[in-house]
């Protein structure tokens, strides 16, 4: 996919690729340095994915626009894309005009989604799971998803051991999870997982906005 995303970038004229970066930790680096105006992402990638790689790039640049190409065009992953602050989305059956199209929408600060997309956003977000928790309930998830112990959770809350047992219950129940990893999905579907919180793995292909 770089390479023919590569290819179809360097036939635009007023679009400059300024760097690309394989590895999550490549691109974090180099994002400053090279201070792209458009990131383009895809959801999967190595590591944790495109999602968490748009929280990570609006966390350390925020100025930066965020466009994601991917094969992935369902309903859901759209919004948790968006949610996770990018800026457009395109389907990888989008032509080249298009994408170059929604490129340059988003250097230009406009909110881009591909057409075949844009009515699946304008229905209603269905319900939030994690909207059914409590604040202290959804706390402790966080905590529990992040892979602290109860014993931490409990000194870091201040609270009683028996009291996060619980709180971990209910939440658990609430969201029908059952192991760490369903918990850290259900963070993950909602959009709520961010470079703070887990590794993160940002676009293979920073490139610079249209001149002019």
């Amino acid at each position: 996919m770089r390479t023919a995303l590569r290819l179809v970038l360097g036939r635009a004229e007023d679009v400059e690729v300024v760097g690309e970066a394989g590895s999550a930790e490549d691109a974090l680096a180099a994002l400053r340095g090279l201070a792209p105006d458009v990131v383009i992402m895809d959801v999967r990638m190595p590591g944790l994915g495109g999602i968490d790689g748009t929280l990570a790039v609006k966390e350390l640049a925020p100025g930066t626009g965020v466009l994601v190409l991917s094969m992935l065009a369902d309903e859901a992953t759209v919004r948790r894309a968006m949610a996770a602050g990018a800026d457009g989305y395109v389907p990888k059956t989008a032509t080249d005009d298009e994408l170059l199209a929604a490129l340059r929408a988003v250097a230009a600060g406009e909110r881009a989604v591909h057409a075949s997309l844009g009515d699946a956003l304008e229905r209603p977000a269905p319900p939030d799971p994690l909207d059914t928790l409590s604040p202290n309930e959804l706390e402790v998830a966080r905590l529990v998803a992040l892979g602290y112990t109860t014993a931490e959770i409990g000194a870091q809350l201040g609270t009683s051991l028996r009291a996060v047992e619980h709180a971990r219950a209910v939440a658990l129940g609430k969201l029908g999870a059952h192991t760490r990893a369903e918990l850290v999905a259900a963070f993950r579907e909602a959009g709520r997982f961010g470079r703070g919180a887990l590794t993160v793995s940002p676009s293979p292909a920073p490139v610079r906005s249209p001149s002019g």
